[in-house]
């Protein structure tokens, strides 16, 4: 089945309908705007540096660091799985976690 071009006329509807929806788009965007989102947006960049560069924010970080270290990686191979047993529940632990991927 041939796929047909649309008619002049349907193109300019569509033409019409994406002009419409990029105007409903910069009526949504001023509103917001005017709404104080700007203001909120520059209070967050704020916020932000003052919570990443404070003795608290340091410390969460290594925090995260560690516990990243610690963390195996989760690519999981099945050349290095183990034979299941009949006391296995769960097929997935039988999987091994192979390091360094």
């Amino acid at each position: 089945m041939a796929r047909t071009n649309p008619s002049p006329g349907s193109r300019f509807w569509i033409v019409q309908a994406k002009l419409v929806a990029r105007e409903a788009q910069q009526v949504v965007n001023q509103v917001m705007l005017t709404m104080g989102l700007e203001q909120s947006q520059q209070m967050a960049t704020v916020f932000d540096g003052i919570t990443r560069h404070n003795p608290e924010g340091d410390e969460a970080r290594a925090l995260i660091r560690d516990i990243e270290a610690r963390r195996p990686s989760r690519a999981v191979t099945r050349k290095n799985a183990k034979p299941a047993t009949e006391s296995t529940v769960h097929p997935v632990t039988t999987l091994t976690v192979a390091a360094g991927m």
